[in-house]
């Protein structure tokens, strides 16, 4: 759903990208900050220390995610490896992130587990469409970046309301699973001729 806003953001950070290019940064090195700053995000999540923080550290681990992309375009730095790496990495890292909210008490492991694999889905019909030579971007409702908005904004509510973390897990692994079936819904339609 987000996604029509990427080359809006892309285009915000020109500047930003044109300084990291210059610095010696590549897709590949902002990936794995990406991946550092999710795995942070779940320790704190784990360690019930502070949601807010826990968020914060998620929503830089996106912001990486978008500047790796950002500077593979910009400067034709795309390579198959790093399409490979960033999707890899960034399932792990939604993957730590829910397992620290799981382990610090935060959610119901079912309904956590329920929201890996609903995230895990998402991209893998994503993956299998793009692979028949479907367009599958802004297909469904809970791309990664809508993932990431419904644990942050219930962590910041966690602060003033208690549950607000739990219940955002019940609604994302709902959201998630359909996405899964809006997707091979879409690819069926499109590729059965």
């Amino acid at each position: 759903m987000l996604t029509f806003l990427k080359e809006r953001v892309r285009e915000l950070l020109k500047g930003p990208v044109n300084l990291l290019h210059k610095i010696g940064f590549t897709p590949n090195i902002m990936t794995f900050l990406g991946l550092i700053s999710a795995t942070l995000s779940g320790i704190l999540y784990a360690i019930h220390q502070s949601p807010v923080l826990a968020a914060s550290f998620y929503i830089i681990s996106g912001l990486f995610d978008i500047l790796d992309g950002a500077l593979a375009h910009r400067f034709n730095m795309a390579t198959p490896f790093g399409e490979i790496l960033d999707s890899v990495t960034d399932r792990y890292g939604d993957g730590i992130v829910l397992f620290g909210v799981m382990y610090g008490g935060l959610c119901d492991v079912w309904w956590g587990i329920g929201a890996i694999l609903g995230g895990v889905f998402v991209s893998y019909v994503r993956a299998k469409g793009e692979s028949l030579g479907l367009e599958m971007s802004s297909v469904g409702i809970a791309e990664r970046a809508e993932r990431i908005l419904t644990i942050c904004i219930a962590s910041y509510l966690e602060v003033s309301v208690k549950g607000a973390m739990y219940y955002s897990i019940i609604i994302l692994t709902i959201l998630t699973h359909f996405t899964v079936l809006q997707r091979a819904y879409h690819l069926w339609k499109n590729s059965s001729n």
